[in-house]
């Protein structure tokens, strides 16, 4: 992890992915059911292809900030909502699931575990564009045997699905997580820790 400082754009990202989080959650609150909806079981994996992460370590008045390299790789499950499309057929309406996925943050590993969902745009039989928003836990490793803690934080983002078959899709995403809740050791005086920041993550999903 490098002591550079957080760039200048740091407080306009936090900003805007939580305007991007309320947004697509209530985007995500506003689809209900419908007599001819149908729900089809979504699994889904993914892994992070580019990231910009930042990571902030202090302890009282005392604080060191940088970047930090990012990589995951999770799986989940969930579900897809349909509905019947204008020119006929179906398109997808939303999409709720579960993730949890390995992931490392420089030197040190974490499980993320994240619940929420999709959004999705347009009825295009094959191209489906999304916002997303999710609820994440990072879970991180003990370092020296010291528990570094679990961070609570939002993930809010947007992409692209496309449909290979009726039930083979892939997609790319563009997301961004801040942290609600700083991780926290159990030492005295505490070290808390944030890491955020954008991933650009590819996946492949199966819809049954």
């Amino acid at each position: 992890m490098s002591s550079t400082p957080l760039r200048p754009l740091h407080c306009q990202r936090t900003l805007a992915a939580f305007v991007a989080t309320v947004f697509a959650a209530a985007a995500l609150a506003s689809c209900r059911s419908s007599p001819d909806q149908t729900i089809s079981p979504t699994l889904r994996v993914a892994g992070t292809v580019w990231d910009d992460f930042d990571a902030k370590v202090s302890s009282g008045p005392v604080s060191i900030e940088g970047e930090t390299d990012y990589q995951n790789f999770e799986v989940g499950g969930g579900a897809t909502f349909f509905e019947p499309a204008d020119s006929g057929g179906q398109r997808k309406v939303a999409r709720a699931d579960v993730s949890v996925g390995a992931a490392e943050f420089g030197d040190i590993d974490a499980i993320e575990i994240a619940g929420g969902g999709r959004v999705y745009f347009g009825q295009h039989p094959t191209f489906q564009p999304f916002l997303s928003a999710y609820l994440v836990g990072t879970l991180f490793d003990d370092v020296a045997n010291v528990e570094v803690g679990n961070q609570l934080g939002g993930r809010a983002g947007g992409g692209l699905e496309v449909a290979l078959t009726e039930q083979v899709f892939v997609d790319v995403t563009v997301d961004y997580t801040v942290p609600f809740v700083a991780a926290e050791t159990d030492t005295t005086p505490t070290i808390d820790t944030e890491v955020e920041g954008f991933a650009l993550r590819i996946g492949l999903g199966f819809i049954f």
